[in-house]
């Protein structure tokens, strides 16, 4: 059995302040299909009545107060779906007006307003009930036998179908609108118009044979006798709803009876009294039990009317009201978690859905808030979640920059007593010095290092760019500025040197001077990689101080929702994830989940214009590239969807080719992730199913239609290195994608044959050549697989060439990593033979192994 996705509803974060029975409908609904809901009650607390409370958490507040009111202003923010159930005019009282203020505090924020009556009209400020709003409706009319007052079916019609469920959907839908626009909006739901739309039918028919009579004389409101209710000789009923004629001939049948036994006939409306007579003496002959016998597995339409007490006692299990059967909604009634999609997912709730002991005003909100409605770490081996007990939702609004558990067992930090050295002379806190990468490897530095900036004499004369960009910084900074323009942005790009400058240049540089995270970020950077050649104590603390300082600035700015969402936050965050991949510890697992928290701030910017602009698209492309190879090294699906956004590498047209490999890449990984769920559900059950085979041959016929090599490209801009590299890029896709769904690698002839060509291919492009910052995945890929001493030889040697131009510290810990594959494989050769080497995951032995992933991008 396929392991169920999330529930649909799953992050949604949703504030209910308590109310009767609709609001409380609607917020369960919710959190049956997996959003996170806080009821907020008033203070003082007092008893509440509400039962409509499973998976729901509670705070007190009072919004007759100042700070009760700044409470819910700062929850805002972070929240979804706001359900109001209040008679119209008492937010706006309490100062929160929808439109004028919790708009304005978040702009994809949905209010769900529901009341009664219409917010318009005579009605609209009057108290009222479910009979009320049923009965102005018209639908209460309808409700009752011929001669009878009208009666009030429960308050079904209009508190829960009505209300509640059509306030659901009206929230569904605003949430559908917002994936598309990008804002929230005011859902305006009200039961007089919610109960009138459920009666359509009826009201339609009322010119029509089927409704136009009486009250209680149509055929589906209980004036027919093939639809009705009759009493058994037991004193419980039975529901007759026999209206097609082959029904009707079954229930006759059941019945022992012929045509020609009745007092008349069916499709005589005159004759229908009598018929509901003659049914009633019959029905009453037999016990209900006896009635059941007869009727069940027929076509006769005659089933047992139950009480709610006696389907408890038979173990009836209530169920989600929707099956969804990849990602069903949670389950009501109390069981294991290994269920059907139709029964739901999880364990159930207390009370199986037939006992309640309700939520107590203020139980679980603080734990609530604590999450702070969205975490810092990447699901699903959360800390604070797991010690909260509640589902971890991913990286979310407030940014905390180290994680407690990443996808692996980590393995402790080595120390350094280099870096301590430097924190003894310069003390940082631990956010600055624990988030980031620590001391890099130490070399020997190369011929164009540059010296210390330890003093204004030192500085070199490297004119900037741009002199406004220079202004008002220090020396020092100038410098690292500098060097970043002019050096460090150009080996970090992939885009050819064709005379101009690069997308980094281009989009962030002038960027970094208006975004101090930004310019703190890159500046760090550039210290890190002058520091990784020199060995200078200055460049490391300049370092340190800039990674401090980047740290500061980007919480500041998230604590502000229209400066996170704006495209220095996302450039902030994307430069700080290509800083922990280069100049990571070797060992190191606790990187803050830099690609999550992008992630969090491009779906919140959805609508956004600014993400319609060139600097935009480059920082999409970017996010795009690390997030599949990330998928890669964690044994993932990628955190977004990558197939409309991602067009090519950097945003560089002549790039698309590479990209669109990648694409390809990112289908692989979801089906090895769906692969991997399914076999940890059930063991036992075959290699692949139907499903996962398709896939896997739809994506391979998908790489061989690829040809980068002998077709010719319209784009004259592309260049033979980048056809070689997007060929490279597709036969280390073939040798991925057979790891994935076939499960084999080298020495199996298949793969044997790509791993050759990856690596040729790979060997034609000069090593100084911008294109190769993007040959990590290829040449691990490949190289990992490779048995054959020349190709091992090659793989060594083409990543020290690679870090003697770039001077990165993963490409040497990239290497190592290789090394450390390549002595599982040969000992699995050793005891088991090639098969038994053939089976070797690269990915997964340093996953198990070095406790963290591989830096592929």
């Amino acid at each position: 059995m396929t392991a169920p996705q999330p529930p649909p509803l799953a992050n949604i974060r949703v504030l209910e302040f308590a109310g009767l029975a609709p609001g409380p409908f609607a917020g369960m609904l919710l959190a049956d299909y997996g959003a996170s809901v806080l009821r907020i009650d008033r203070a003082p607390a007092s008893p509440t009545s509400d039962q409509l409370t499973r998976r729901k958490t509670s705070i007190c507040v009072n919004l007759k107060s100042p700070a009760g009111l700044a409470l819910i202003k700062k929850i805002i923010p972070q929240v979804d779906v706001l359900i109001d159930p209040f008679r119209p005019g008492v937010l706006e009282k309490a100062g929160l007006d929808p439109e004028k203020v919790l708009l304005k505090l978040n702009k994809r924020l949905i209010v769900a307003r529901m009341t009664g009556f219409r917010r318009d009209g005579k009605y609209a400020h009057m108290a009222g009930h479910d009979i009320n709003y049923i009965a102005v409706s018209g639908v209460l009319s309808m409700f009752g036998r011929k001669g009878e007052k009208p009666y009030p079916p429960g308050n079904v019609v209009g508190d829960f179908a009505g209300g509640g469920a059509m306030c659901f959907l009206g929230i569904l839908l605003a949430l559908l609108a917002r994936e598309r626009s990008g804002f929230g909006q005011v859902v305006e739901a009200n039961m007089v118009d919610g109960s009138a739309i459920l009666a359509t039918m009826p009201r339609l028919g009322l010119k029509t044979e089927v409704w136009k009579g009486e009250r209680g004389t149509n055929m589906l409101d209980g004036g027919a006798p093939f639809y009705d209710t009759y009493e058994t000789k037991d004193g419980r009923y039975m529901a007759v709803g026999a209206i097609e004629p082959q029904f009707y001939a079954a229930l006759l049948k059941g019945m022992g009876l012929k045509p020609s036994d009745l007092p008349g006939t069916r499709d005589n409306r005159a004759d229908w009294p009598k018929l509901k007579e003659f049914f009633a003496a019959e029905f009453k002959k037999k016990t209900r039990a006896e009635w059941e016998a007869i009727f069940d597995g027929t076509d006769a339409c005659c089933t047992p009317v139950f009480t709610q007490a006696e389907l408890e006692e038979q173990g009836f299990d209530q169920r989600p009201a929707v099956t969804l059967k990849t990602s069903p909604g949670y389950a009501v009634h109390e069981g294991s978690d290994d269920r059907s999609a139709a029964e739901g997912q999880g364990i159930g709730w207390q009370g199986s859905g037939w006992s309640e002991k309700g939520l107590k005003p203020g139980s679980g909100g603080e734990d609530t808030l604590k999450a702070g409605y969205k975490c810092d770490e990447q699901k699903p081996f959360c800390g604070r979640c797991m010690r909260l007990k509640i589902t971890c939702k991913g990286y979310g609004v407030r940014l905390k920059w180290q994680d407690d558990a990443v996808n692996t067992p980590a393995k402790p930090p080595r120390k350094s007593r280099k870096k301590k050295v430097i924190e003894q002379a310069h003390p940082l806190s631990p956010a600055s010095v624990n988030s980031f990468s620590s001391m890099p490897l130490i070399i020997s530095s190369p011929d164009n290092s540059l010296s210390s900036p330890g003093s204004t004499k030192s500085l070199p004369l490297l004119p900037l760019n741009s002199p406004a960009l220079a202004y008002g910084l220090s020396p020092e900074d100038r410098w690292l500025l500098d060097y970043w323009v002019d050096q460090l942005s150009t080996l970090i790009s992939v885009a050819p040197n064709m005379g101009i400058s690069t997308p980094f240049q281009r989009h962030l540089t002038a960027m970094a001077y208006q975004s101090p995270a930004l310019r703190s970020t890159i500046l760090s950077m550039a210290a890190n990689h002058l520091a990784t050649s020199s060995k200078d104590p200055f460049l490391y603390f300049q370092r340190y101080r800039h990674q401090r300082d980047a740290i500061h600035e980007l919480q500041r700015m998230i604590q502000h929702p229209s400066e996170m969402n704006a495209e220095p936050a996302l450039a902030t965050v994307m430069m700080m994830q290509v800083s922990a991949r280069l100049f990571g510890e070797d060992e190191e697992a606790t990187v803050a989940n830099h690609l999550a928290g992008a992630k969090a701030m491009i779906v919140r910017s959805q609508g956004e214009d600014w993400l319609a602009g060139s600097g935009a698209q480059f920082l999409m492309s970017l996010f795009a590239y690390h997030d599949i190879l990330s998928s890669v090294s964690r044994g993932s699906t990628p955190l977004l969807d990558h197939e409309t956004d991602f067009t090519a590498i950097e945003g560089e047209h002549s790039l698309a080719s590479i990209a669109n490999v990648l694409l390809v890449v990112a289908q692989t990984s979801k089906l090895q992730h769906t692969i991997k769920m399914r076999r940890s559900l059930s063991p036992s059950v075959p290699a692949l199913t139907e499903d996962e085979n398709t896939t896997g041959t739809h994506i391979q016929q998908k790489l061989l239609a690829m040809d980068f090599a002998t077709c010719k490209q319209e784009d004259e801009q592309e260049t033979p290195d980048i056809k070689l590299t997007a060929e490279a890029y597709r036969h280390a896709a073939f040798i991925y994608l057979y790891r994935t769904w076939l499960d084999i690698g080298a020495p199996n002839p298949i793969s044997m044959d790509h791993i050759d060509q990856c690596l040729a291919y790979l060997q034609q492009v000069d090593v100084r050549s911008p294109l190769t910052t993007a040959h990590i995945w290829p040449l691990f890929t490949a190289g990992c697989e490779a048995i054959d001493s020349t190709q091992r030889q090659f793989v060594r040697n083409r990543f020290e060439e690679m870090y003697a131009v770039k001077r990165f510290p993963s490409l040497r810990r990239v290497m190592r990593d290789i090394e450390h594959v390549w002595v599982a494989k040969d000992m699995e050769q050793q005891t088991k033979g090639q098969d038994g080497m053939a089976k070797v995951d690269c990915i997964q032995v340093i996953l198990k192994n070095r406790g963290r992933e591989v830096d592929l991008a």
